[in-house]
């Protein structure tokens, strides 16, 4: 038995519109308070994930759904579909960035 897919509502929109702008918010006052952006930031997170199986950094799964929800994604479905189809240059971009601020953060310690 399947579950049928939720539909997006204006009080949905609305409540993603909310925790965007309080995600550039909170952006925006990490970068004055220590010169970094949303990669460093998502870098510094702590990834309690097993090793073992890990493909991609947490940072870059996190850097991922946030371009697509700042994109209008609303539900975990159309975040999975816009990375699944998304410009190939722009997904690159974030993975490679996310990489690269995963490393500096793992080699600073």
């Amino acid at each position: 038995m399947s579950v049928p897919a939720a539909v997006p509502t204006e009080d949905d929109a609305h409540v993603a519109e909310v925790a965007v702008a309080v995600l550039v918010g909170r952006v925006a006052m990490l970068h004055r308070a220590g010169g970094g952006g949303l990669m460093e930031c998502l870098a510094a997170v702590a990834d309690s994930r097993d090793r073992r199986g890990v493909r991609h950094s947490l940072s870059t799964i996190l850097g991922l759904c946030t371009a697509a929800v700042l994109s209008g994604c609303v539900s975990l479905v159309e975040i999975t579909d816009w990375v699944t189809h998304g410009d190939q240059d722009l997904l690159g971009a974030l993975v490679l960035t996310a990489t690269l601020r995963e490393k500096n953060r793992v080699s600073v310690r």
